[in-house]
């Protein structure tokens, strides 16, 4: 009787570690894309109520599982680790990214307040003046400022996947 019991135990710890261990390899084969987009074109309104910024997450999945993005959580960094905008909303739902695929898009929108610009441009003031932000902005639309984002992305069994990426402003 011992050694149907020892048996059934070692069997099921061995299937529970395997299937474990593949979940816990997805984390390598989960990551990311982030794209940005300034919402307001506007420079009085980016003057007066700061900057509206979507970042656009695109998940990949290289694994054969099928994984479901439970919790983003995402803030914005100058390059001298100052928040400048922090996620108001978690996820409305949980995000399913079939496997083997890069379908799933997350859209997160953040506002960078004028406080924050002043945080920026106080970092930036050694190396670029405000009149060269001003004319990448005008010309390319983009700023030419990289931000940190710092955060994570879990899925479902307890996968967590920390973020630490730059993105172009």
């Amino acid at each position: 009787m011992k050694t149907r019991f020892l048996i059934i135990a070692i069997v099921t710890l061995f299937i529970l570690s395997a299937t474990g261990f593949a979940y816990y390899k997805a984390t390598d084969w989960l990551d990311f894309d982030m794209t940005t987009k300034i919402l307001n074109k506007n420079p009085l309104s980016i003057i007066s109520n700061g900057i509206d910024i979507q970042i656009d997450f695109t998940m990949k999945n290289y694994s054969n599982l099928k994984l479901i993005v439970s919790q983003l959580k995402v803030n914005i960094l100058t390059p001298k680790n100052v928040l400048l905008a922090y996620q108001k909303q978690p996820l409305s739902g949980k995000v399913v990214i079939p496997a083997n695929s890069n379908s799933s898009i997350i859209s997160l929108v953040y506002n960078i307040p004028v406080t924050g610009l002043t945080a920026i441009t106080k970092e930036l003031s050694q190396t670029t003046n405000v009149g060269e932000l001003a004319r990448n902005y005008f010309t390319s639309g983009k700023f030419g400022i990289q931000l940190k984002m710092e955060g994570y992305v879990r899925a479902n069994y307890g996968i967590r996947l920390p973020m630490d990426n730059v993105i172009d402003l």
